[in-house]
């Protein structure tokens, strides 16, 4: 833009971004009115304006040919057929990479089979309960566990008259 004569090198630089985005039709009301008020008074935006619009019009008439028949057809017995996403799976390449695993969990089965179900003793009697049947009150109560967590944050237990533990910090 040639500002020699009414303008300072750089002051229309603000409108560039708002030249371009106005071909695009883009522009909020706020900028179309700065934009039109400054192209008003400015030749060089002006031209640069229509040039632009100019453009645009002649790249969307060039974009919106359409391709002949013949030449969609071409371009479609090029493209490689594509069969089905079962049929691209290459179960040899998977059964290879998941046979770790697979040895993996073969040997966990074997383990918990070998060294018995895990047992949690009842605070009643010395039978053996499966965890899954005990309450989670159940389990934190029989659980020494817990009491070695409080004295390790600094807290005693202290047997109460009723055999619970209470906590004295």
């Amino acid at each position: 833009m040639d500002h020699s004569t009414t303008r300072s090198p750089g002051a229309c630089d603000e409108y560039v971004d708002l030249l371009a985005r106005s071909v695009d039709g883009v522009l909020t009301e706020t900028e179309r009115v700065r934009l039109d008020a400054h192209a008003a008074s400015c030749a060089a935006c002006r031209q640069a304006l229509a040039d632009q619009q100019l453009i645009r019009t002649s790249l969307s008439e060039a974009l919106s040919l359409d391709a002949s028949p013949a030449f969609v057809a071409r371009v479609l017995s090029q493209l490689p057929e594509s069969g089905r996403w079962f049929d691209r799976l290459d179960f040899r390449r998977l059964t290879w990479r998941l046979s770790p695993v697979a040895a993996g969990l073969a040997l966990a089965a074997a383990f918990v089979v070998a060294t018995g179900q895990p047992t949690v003793t009842d605070a009643a009697g010395p039978d053996s309960i499966p965890p899954a049947a005990l309450s989670f009150d159940e389990v934190i109560e029989s659980s020494d566990m817990v009491t070695l967590l409080w004295q390790a944050e600094g807290g005693q237990v202290e047997a109460g008259g009723n055999g619970e533990g209470e906590v004295i910090p």
